[in-house]
């Protein structure tokens, strides 16, 4: 994603599950390749943020964050997932 750098949102790494991890593991022995997947995967933009965007639009669409990432707040789900 290509959120801006002087983010200042709070962060939690959300890492493979234990049982993922030992699958890689187990793949990589195996001179085969890892999966990309897991449990974990955050596919989208949060609700949260969503909501928060959309209630204020004024004040978010002015910027520069907004401005660098609105193709991730695009409502055409064809090009984008809202």
């Amino acid at each position: 994603m290509d959120w801006h750098d002087g983010c200042k949102c709070f962060i939690i790494s959300i890492l493979k599950t234990p049982d993922e991890l030992k699958l890689d593991t187990d793949r990589i022995l195996n001179g085969k390749s890892t999966n990309s997947q897991s449990v974990n995967s955050v596919d989208g933009i949060p609700v949260g943020l969503i909501s928060y965007v959309s209630s204020n639009i004024d004040f978010c669409s002015k910027q520069d964050w907004y401005k660098q990432n609105l193709k991730y707040f695009s409502k055409d789900p064809d090009k984008y997932f809202w």
